[in-house]
């Protein structure tokens, strides 16, 4: 089982990826930071405010998300007439 503390480590890594290279897959995050769990990440970093799009990628019969990072949602946390 996973601690909470390589769950962080391993999410920070994925969020470093995003932010310079754009884009990860599953697989990227399986191989260069050995992330299991992306789909998980990509929901918290969402709920954190990070903009992230998925694009679902068909070929040889096999589908998997191409996670794009976005940037930082602007209006989170901020109020309408603010």
């Amino acid at each position: 089982m996973e601690t909470t503390e390589t769950f962080e480590t391993k999410m920070k890594s994925v969020t470093d990826h995003l932010i310079y290279h754009k884009k990860i897959t599953s697989w990227e995050a399986i191989k260069l930071y050995r992330a299991t769990r992306l789909s998980a990440m990509i929901f918290i970093l969402k709920e954190r405010g990070h903009s992230i799009e998925t694009e679902m990628v068909y070929e040889n019969k096999t589908r998997y998300a191409v996670y794009h990072y976005a940037g930082m949602n602007q209006l989170r946390g901020q109020h309408a007439g603010n």
